[in-house]
């Protein structure tokens, strides 16, 4: 006998991913329906539920394919039979025994997963008495079968008892649990598997990122090299240029003063040399200062920030308004934040054309905050991946240096809409905080 066509889409998914297509090998399946046919002469159908699409079939009876479901109007008293009895399946435990409504005895059981019924096993087309011929030759009628070959083929539909019946729907059960005991161990080595390979792409990211990062601080040294031989030709240049020529001249008039004079004239030679003197203490002073604050002890991160952006202003132009400058800050953080303050202000003057910026100090929670503002032509967060540029390697050191004491940086910038970086260390990275520190 010829078995109707099967289709394997199914829409029922056990955790919105998987049907039960996906959890069993349908393949290995079918022999074991085939066999099963083959021993019993039942027929096997292997549905879907709850849409009621069929992933396997075998040993169906020609009464029900070449007659029943080939027709257009009785094929729609198959499927309304067959909804009914896959419903009453569907519930756990569940051995359902139904006449279908051209008068066969059908029954199911349920493939349970997860309190889930994913699919049925339907078996049948049976009887359980003798049939009555006269209402199968009205039936023929009725739908317009061929009367003999339709009655050969209702004497094909073996009689049996209702306890065997009972037995081989029990069997059926059985199986019914074998296949959903595969399904749950497919199921949970596919969580397996999710699982590794989430893990798998986890590792591989964090290894990039690690690889991306060893870059980032070679490109660091590398960059931290060239700022510290800048730094030097610098502070040369400026001790030649200011602090040497000063001195020069220093020498100079000392040298006028050994000569005979008049002593009105040497009056006003020493007071050239005062002034000159002067120049070099204020020139040693703003060199100091570039190196490091020393009153940062003393008054405090937010006075000396004071102080900073007068200097700014001196060498750059910049504007620079401090608020926040009664905010304690721990002395553990002075240096660090005033070393950050001063590169993101010296970013500011040189990149962020713009005549003004803001710092501003404040405290949240057990942080300290420190913001730096401008409203000048701002910049793409990607960009300061690139290594060419100085200010996006001034914002990468300094979220190094922060992020070693737990701390972290927060930028907000666009093309057109300025820069805001705000710097935030929690009080828990030190050992002891001066209470009152200004």
């Amino acid at each position: 006998m010829n078995d109707p066509p099967t289709t394997s889409k199914s829409s029922h998914l056990l955790d919105g991913h998987y049907s039960i297509s996906d959890l069993i090998d349908m393949d290995r399946l079918r022999p074991v329906f085939e066999r099963f046919c083959q021993f019993t002469g039942y027929g096997l159908a292997f549905m879907t539920y709850p849409d009621e699409e069929l992933l396997a079939v075998t040993g169906w009876r020609e009464v029900c394919f070449a007659f029943h479901r080939a027709n257009p109007a009785s094929a729609g008293i198959c499927f309304k039979s067959n909804s009914a009895l896959i419903a009453k399946a569907s519930k756990p435990g569940a051995r359902v025994i139904e006449p279908c409504g051209h008068g066969l005895i059908d029954g199911a059981v349920p493939v349970i997963l997860n309190g889930k019924c994913l699919a049925v096993l339907v078996t049948g087309q049976t009887f359980f008495h003798p049939p009555d011929m006269e209402h199968f030759k009205r039936q023929a009628q009725r739908f317009g079968y061929d009367p003999d070959k339709y009655l050969a083929a209702i004497r094909q539909v073996p009689v049996v008892s209702e306890a065997q019946f009972g037995i081989i729907l029990s069997f059926l059960g059985d199986l019914a649990e074998f296949i959903a005991y595969l399904g749950y161990h497919a199921l949970a080595l596919r969580a397996k598997v999710e699982t590794l390979t989430k893990e798998i792409a986890e590792r591989k990211r964090a290894e990039e990122e690690a690889q991306e990062y060893q870059q980032r601080l070679r490109r660091l040294a590398l960059q931290l090299t060239r700022a510290e031989d800048r730094e030097r030709k610098r502070l040369a240049s400026n001790i030649h240029d200011d602090l040497g020529q000063v001195l020069s001249a220093v020498m100079m008039q000392l040298s006028v003063l050994r000569q005979p004079g008049d002593p009105v004239n040497r009056a006003g030679e020493m007071e050239v040399i005062e002034d000159l003197v002067k120049r070099a203490v204020e020139s040693t002073r703003s060199l100091t200062r570039s190196l490091s604050y020393p009153a940062l002890d003393d008054l405090g991160l937010p006075a000396c920030t004071e102080l900073l952006a007068e200097d700014i202003d001196k060498l750059y132009g910049l504007k620079v308004k401090v608020l926040g400058v009664k905010t304690p800050i721990a002395i553990e953080l002075r240096a660090l934040l005033f070393r950050s303050i001063r590169e993101l202000l010296v970013n500011v003057a040189k990149h962020a054309k713009v005549p003004a910026a803001t710092v501003r100090f404040s405290r949240r929670g057990q942080a300290t905050r420190v913001m730096v503002n401008d409203h000048g032509k701002g910049f793409a967060l990607a960009s300061l991946g690139s290594d060419s540029k100085q200010a996006g390697f001034g914002l990468f050191s300094i979220r190094e240096r922060l992020h070693d004491l737990g701390g972290r940086v927060a930028i907000r910038s666009a093309p057109g809409k300025g820069a805001t970086v705000m710097l935030t260390v929690p009080d828990a990275v030190f050992k002891k905080e001066l209470p009152g520190a200004a």
